[in-house]
């Protein structure tokens, strides 16, 4: 191979020691090895009830707020659906044992997307943004008691004997200062846990504590941006505009392999208490608007029980995970591109295979799990 060859070698068990992982990943849009299964671009008219439903099945109540169905609180427009919190009083219901609901009376409304179908193992991704602050402003309005949110979140309906609960927290916007936080949560069967009560189960293991602002930043350009996560066996990734915010790594205390399936929560929960946030005050931005331009869920390609000794048209190559891939001579990449090849066992490169200059050629080794998928 000659010297202008540029290639990438990048195992998924060394992710966590190789320092340019954050620059080199791929949003899976971009990458022929992921298929899409599950999407929402807003495009229509009115919530597609089919793919969301709009709170869980324990109920509609939620800090200070009422979750609201009503249109006021999702409006559909130029492609995108917006959340809209604001100061009304409702009456929510939750189930908290017996044979009927318990009501309360909340003094504000907002919306929330919850889906109908649950997950595990993936990519998923919103595009979204949130009320910028005008500091120049006086006084200043906030997003103060606000944290529009997106989850995975755990589902009443799937138990694993060595996990209680599980739940991925891709972001939470404290809104007062619209800082990012994002967290992992996990409780194993050696940690107490009372799932009687979703809304107050405290995990055994979470990637950071309320103190922690380490790894938080400030995101108040008022702009779209893309927030993602990778899940699988091995770890929780979790993405800003495609750059490495955190990643959880399986240890002895924490295991995604056991992770429930999950469905996806996106809200702007009134008074939320997450993080510590301030409450709603005066200059509180009121109606406050969470606008989403789309949902969307990956995973990866597996055809693992191939070998693949050489590729000679890339154009009829099934982009998926092999048993292995030998190059020589006979492979001929395509010109002024980027490819992707992954395989469980080995990527061998033989004499004579030659990457042309202008590509660049990323070889993987990692497991598809597509069984776990």
């Amino acid at each position: 191979m000659n010297n202008i060859i540029k290639m990438l070698l990048i195992a998924c068990s060394l992710f966590s020691t190789y320092i340019g992982w954050a620059q080199l990943f791929v949003l899976p849009a971009n990458d022929p090895h992921w298929n899409l299964v599950w999407h929402d671009e807003f495009n229509g008219d009115s919530i597609n009830t089919s793919l969301w439903d709009f709170h869980a099945a324990w109920g509609n109540c939620s800090c200070s707020s009422s979750i609201s169905p009503n249109q006021n609180n999702h409006n559909m427009h130029d492609g995108m659906v917006t959340l809209i919190a604001q100061q009304e009083t409702d009456t929510c219901f939750m189930w908290e044992g017996g044979t009927t609901p318990n009501y309360y009376s909340k003094p504000y409304t907002s919306g929330c997307l919850y889906s109908q179908d649950t997950f595990k193992f993936g990519f998923f991704e919103i595009r979204s943004r949130f009320p910028a602050i005008n500091y120049k402003k006086r006084p200043v309005q906030t997003g103060s008691g606000f944290s529009p949110c997106f989850w995975l979140y755990p589902t009443k309906y799937y138990y694993n004997p060595e996990t209680n609960y599980s739940e991925i927290d891709v972001y939470e916007i404290g809104g007062r200062e619209n800082r990012h936080t994002c967290n992992v949560h996990y409780s194993d069967s050696l940690h107490l846990t009372d799932m009687t009560d979703p809304e107050n189960v405290i995990p055994g293991w979470s990637m950071r504590s309320n103190g922690d602002y380490s790894h938080d930043f400030i995101v108040n350009d008022g702009a779209f941006h893309v927030y993602s996560a990778l899940w699988n066996a091995r770890y929780v990734s979790i993405y800003y505009d495609n750059g490495l915010v955190r990643k959880a790594e399986r240890h002895s205390s924490f295991n995604p392999r056991y992770f429930t399936p999950m469905n996806i929560l996106i809200t702007n929960m009134a008074n939320s208490q997450n993080f510590h946030q301030d409450s709603i005050n005066a200059n509180t931005i009121l109606p406050y608007p969470y606008d989403i331009d789309y949902v969307r869920v990956y995973h990866l390609q597996c055809d693992d029980t191939t070998v693949v000794n050489d590729i000679p048209d890339f154009s009829t190559y099934f982009y998926g995970v092999k048993q292995s891939i030998t190059l020589s001579h006979a492979t001929t990449l395509p010109s002024n591109t980027s490819v992707y090849l992954r395989a469980k066992n080995f990527i061998k490169l033989q004499n004579g295979f030659e990457v042309p200059l202008g590509t660049t050629l990323y070889l993987i080794t990692c497991s598809c799990e597509a069984d776990e998928q």
